[in-house]
């Protein structure tokens, strides 16, 4: 079996204030907006990764998770920063995201930022 990547789907109860937080932390273009089942579902381009992001249907109840941070579960997601992570975390601060860990191990760089509700996301720098 050969698999490759596809996409990353969250689920959002703000799904605008997502897409805002993705387009104007990380950049993200929207490539495609629809309904899906009675709530929107928009598709954005991070640098080539796709994420999607859909609003709750009606009588659709997602269970509320933690919003701590470590978790169980998926933890986060993470993009690979190809210049200076250092500069890409005054870009994110300055576009209002906010930093909530930042580390350095043997082979990497890394920094996990605040996502839209409770979303994790890593961005790391391989040395």
């Amino acid at each position: 079996m050969k698999l490759s990547h596809d996409h990353i789907h969250c689920v959002h109860k703000d799904v605008e204030g997502a897409v805002n937080f993705y387009k104007t932390v990380l950049g993200a273009v929207e490539t495609n907006r629809i309904d899906r089942g009675g709530a929107p579902q928009i598709t954005l381009d991070i640098q080539g990764a796709d994420l999607i992001l859909r609003g709750r249907r009606e009588n659709e109840n997602p269970a509320e998770t933690s919003l701590e941070w470590p978790r169980y579960g998926i933890d986060h997601f993470a993009f690979r920063v190809e210049e200076n992570l250092g500069s890409a975390l005054n870009d994110i601060r300055e576009r209002g995201g906010i930093i909530l860990a930042e580390g350095d191990v043997e082979e990497l760089t890394f920094a996990y930022i605040q996502g839209p509700e409770g979303v994790v996301i890593e961005l790391l720098e391989l040395k």
